[in-house]
């Protein structure tokens, strides 16, 4: 099964995706996920380690992570602008 980072907003008791990072090599995916540290507290944000559809391991990020993340993804305007058009 093919590796990829996801980000997820929560959403009650689940989590609506954000945007996944999938076109790197598996050892660039582990990289980045023990680059981003843990937030110290539960947040609206969390990073998704997988293997195809099922989720390996997750933690809570803050918003600066999450900007990183969106930066080094190459998606960083695109979320912005798609999220500015729908409020």
């Amino acid at each position: 099964m093919k590796m990829s980072l996801a980000i997820f907003m929560s959403n009650e008791d689940s989590g609506i995706e954000l945007a996944r990072s999938n076109e790197v090599s598996e050892n660039e995916l582990l990289a980045q996920w023990h680059a981003i540290p843990r937030a110290k507290n539960i947040t609206s944000h969390f990073l998704v380690l997988m293997s195809g559809h099922e989720h390996i391991n997750a933690k809570f990020i803050d918003d600066p992570a999450l900007n990183q993340l969106l930066h080094l993804w190459g998606k960083f305007d695109s979320f912005y602008q798609d999220l500015s058009e729908c409020g």
